[in-house]
């Protein structure tokens, strides 16, 4: 039963943040507000990260009997890393992009990114906000203002404005999309940096209070700082 509350919650989480990601579109064309679109990709969508969250949850839970059992026990660590693993998407497609040579890179390092991504997550976990935050409004720049050339079902040239930029002010004539990528990676480690070093400077902190006391006492997760 808990394994399959956690793959619910994984599966739960995955999907809210993909449709509203690549579903909803902020002022369009037609002069709305936003838009939101369901077709029969969506649904297939639905179903394949269904069937996926079965085998994501089992290697959760075995790399944390090899790493840390916080990993597995606290469904908040499942939802945040269930956040995190959608809005790399646009950066990676930027880097790789649609071919079919990178289809079959992306069907082989998928599994060494989702390790990656439980590491990192696991190694910051007091900055899990903040990290959250930063990949969710790079993906938010790739897909809401077309950041690529090509994509699974539009072709187009126009340039965007990181584009415009790039060759306006840095006299970049032909722009790629891995510089895309390089440039908003950039832009995450800016954000990152800003707003770590807030919270290191007692700016804000949203943690709970509980979770404030067990940083002091070395407690949950932080026990491992001992």
């Amino acid at each position: 039963m808990k394994y399959l509350k956690r793959v619910f919650y994984f599966w739960l989480v995955i999907n809210l943040n993909a449709f509203l990601m690549y579903n909803t579109s902020f002022f369009t064309k037609n002069g709305e507000l936003f838009s939101i679109t369901v077709g029969t990709l969506t649904l297939l969508l639905i179903i394949g990260l269904f069937i996926f969250s079965f085998p994501a949850i089992g290697l959760i839970k075995l790399i944390s009997i090899k790493l840390y059992s916080f990993i597995y026990d606290s469904t908040k660590f499942i939802c945040y890393f269930a956040t995190i693993l959608v809005h790399f998407e646009g950066l990676y497609t930027l880097l790789l992009g649609t071919s079919i040579q990178s289809e079959i890179i992306t069907g082989l390092s998928i599994f060494g990114c989702f390790i990656l991504f439980i590491y990192i997550l696991y190694c910051f976990w007091k900055y899990r906000l903040e990290i959250t935050i930063g990949m969710f409004l790079t993906n938010f720049v790739v897909y809401q203002f077309n950041f690529w050339v090509t994509t699974y079902l539009i072709s187009t040239n126009k340039p965007d404005l990181l584009s415009k930029f790039m060759q306006q002010y840095l006299g970049i004539e032909h722009v790629t999309n891995p510089m895309k990528a390089v440039a908003l990676l950039l832009f995450l480690a800016i954000f990152l940096t800003i707003t770590i070093f807030l919270r290191k400077k007692g700016v804000y902190d949203y943690r709970s209070s509980k979770e404030q006391q067990q940083e002091k006492l070395r407690e949950g997760y932080y026990a491992r700082y001992r």
